[in-house]
């Protein structure tokens, strides 16, 4: 369970910091705090980790949230992936929970339409995505992430369902490659943190 540790009408700070229970099944000495800072118009959602204990710290932290569609009118099928600008597209493919290492060409394109289909074989993983944005293409109304630095990037709604939402994930790090040794550190991506140190990333949330 996370504490409050500030809070004003425009930012909150949560903490959390390891425990026995934690340190049976993850046994590193820690403080995660997620921070949530209205600038404006703007959301931004920072993650810090401080790394308490005299060894690395070997971990992966991601985003999660979740939208409603429709958040204008229209159906789930009126809506798109914007990414801002057209970009080769290359998804990373899963089977199972576990990714298999090969990548799905999907092309040069700026939008990939929203259908339930889309997310028959569970969620689009692309490497670094910067932008992206859920848009309503007959208005133009949109709500859009910006994740600069996170490593990879998820777009999920639960699989075969007509779930009336999508969620955007920026992550640092991501699902074993089958096969894999089952050791964290050593796994891809999995970001290394030194004694002492701490690692801060912040993905930003607007609309258009």
């Amino acid at each position: 369970m996370f504490e409050v540790a500030e809070a004003t009408d425009t930012h909150v700070r949560f903490i959390l910091r390891d425990s026995v229970e934690t340190r049976k099944h993850y046994p590193f000495s820690f403080e995660l705090n997620v921070i949530y800072r209205l600038i404006g118009e703007e959301l931004s959602v920072t993650y810090r980790v401080v790394n308490r204990d005299d060894t690395v710290l070997p971990f992966s932290i991601v985003g999660h949230p979740a939208f409603n569609i429709p958040f204008a009118e229209g159906t789930f099928e009126d809506y798109t992936i914007d990414f801002g600008e057209t970009r080769t597209l290359d998804r990373l493919l899963l089977e199972g929970p576990y990714l298999t290492g090969a990548y799905q060409p999907l092309g040069e394109r700026r939008y990939i339409p929203l259908t339930h289909h889309l997310f028959d074989q569970d969620a689009l993983i692309f490497e670094q995505i910067e932008y992206a944005a859920l848009r309503h293409q007959p208005s133009g109304r949109a709500i859009v992430m910006e994740s600069p630095h996170f490593t990879h990037f998820g777009i999920w709604s639960p699989p075969h369902s007509d779930a009336p939402f999508v969620c955007l994930e920026p992550w640092f790090g991501h699902a074993d490659y089958k096969g894999h040794r089952k050791d964290i550190r050593h796994k891809e991506d999995m970001q290394l943190l030194d004694p002492g140190e701490s690692f801060e990333a912040t993905y930003t949330l607007y609309t258009e």
